[in-house]
């Protein structure tokens, strides 16, 4: 099997009414991704080259959002 791929992903949030009219809600997403790749080279011009690397990769992705209602069914929202 040329690829090997493992992954998977957490993600959760909060919200806070700070007023009746501002909310702040804030999350983060975990992720940890792993990858093996097995490269095989033929044919006329190829130079035989057979060739495995890997890639891995884990982090925190933080959110937040702050939600503001104008009036009924107008909401602004300023998101990081």
């Amino acid at each position: 099997m040329p690829y090997d791929i493992t992954q998977w992903a957490a993600f959760g949030e909060f919200s806070y009414d700070l007023t009746p009219k501002l909310t702040l809600t804030a999350g983060a997403r975990y992720h940890d991704y792993k990858e093996t790749r097995s490269f095989r080279s033929g044919g006329l011009f190829a130079n035989g080259d057979n060739d495995t690397d890997s890639t891995t990769s884990n982090g925190w992705t933080p959110r937040v959002i702050a939600s503001y209602e104008v009036s009924e069914g107008v909401k602004f929202n300023v998101q990081a």
